[in-house]
């Protein structure tokens, strides 16, 4: 993925929905969706207006409980289509099915050496989406992409039926839209999960759609053009030829005193820190440049590390800012 990223998503973007199981023999009662606490808050990217999504279901979903049944790639899609139809309508999006590169995957896990532990004996995990877009397209670099991941490994749900596929879909592709979650316990966003019968969008699901697509908020559409801009690539407008390309830049000078020139990488699953070429721990760097203003190889505009303006694209260290993230 190029430099706007996660390369894949991490836990700042991603929607654990978790269902609570009865003990055996106790009175069946509704289960919850439970999310680590940033799970009211929503996306820091929007989708562009009009968008169309491409979308592909992979695999099939079975029940493993009660009458067995499998839910095959030609069950699922009415089912998914019942769900988009809802969401199209507050807010323009085109939705087409596709055979081959999707923009949006739904995939079932069966994969059960694929962790999925909750760390509560008594929660499994039903399904993860991606909370908003990410530039992560496997089937077309640096595009935008989206991705609903049903769990039907050993850890996860037995009980799957038309209602809770539905319902399970219909609040998750609610997360890649960009959403969290909901203080109405009536809404298809709220935490608590409803069984009684296909959902329908609420008012507050409607309105929170709606704020949500109306913010402030960055579509990565506009972030690409920064970072192609960031990176000297013109994009030229059809049928016009570009012009001859100028002298290559010079080195980059680091006046002292000025804004540091700051890359943050990955090494063996670790942040690393690279401040003017010097490498620096994570922890040290968030104690010496956390509230100072910096650039990124990413972002050559100076930006305060942590502060309110701090660009979205780089949400995936604010568990830096928290200081939980080293």
């Amino acid at each position: 993925m190029p430099a706007i990223q996660p390369k894949k998503p991490t836990p700042s973007n991603l929607c654990k929905f978790k269902i609570k199981v009865p003990p055996a023999g106790s009175k069946k009662t509704h289960p919850k969706r439970q999310e680590i606490p940033w799970d009211m808050k929503d996306g820091s990217w929007k989708w562009p207006a009009n968008f169309e999504f491409k979308w592909m279901v992979t695999g099939s979903l079975r029940n493993n409980a009660g009458d067995f049944k499998t839910f095959d790639k030609a069950t699922l899609e009415p089912i998914f289509e019942s769900a988009f139809q809802k969401w199209a309508a507050v807010t323009g999006y085109r939705f087409t099915k596709v055979q081959q590169s999707p923009n949006l995957d739904i995939l079932i896990e069966k994969n059960d050496a694929k962790s999925y532990e909750t760390g509560d004996p008594d929660a499994k995990i039903l399904a993860v989406g991606i909370r908003g877009p990410i530039l992560d397209n496997p089937y077309e670099q640096g595009e935008l992409y989206g991705k609903v991941t049903f769990n039907n490994t050993a850890n996860g749900y037995t009980e799957w039926d038309d209602t809770s596929i539905h319902n399970t879909f219909l609040h998750e592709f609610g997360h890649v839209l960009g959403l969290g979650h909901s203080r109405d316990a009536n809404a298809v966003m709220a935490p608590e999960y409803h069984g009684n019968g296909r959902q329908n969008l609420t008012p507050d699901d409607i309105n929170h759609m709606q704020q949500f697509m109306n913010s402030n908020r960055a579509t990565l559409q506009g972030a690409k053009a920064q970072q192609q801009a960031a990176a000297g690539i013109q994009v030229q407008p059809a049928n016009k030829p570009a012009p001859a390309p100028g002298p290559a830049p010079g080195p980059k000078v680091n006046v002292p005193g000025g804004v540091p020139d700051v890359n943050m990488k990955i090494e063996n699953g670790n942040f690393v820190v690279f401040v003017s070429g010097q490498r620096m721990t994570a922890r040290n760097f968030m104690g010496q440049y956390k509230g100072k203003k910096i650039t990124t190889g990413e972002f050559k505009t100076p930006f305060t590390l942590c502060g309110p303006d701090m660009p979205g694209a780089l949400v995936r260290y604010k568990g830096w800012c928290q200081g939980n993230g080293f």
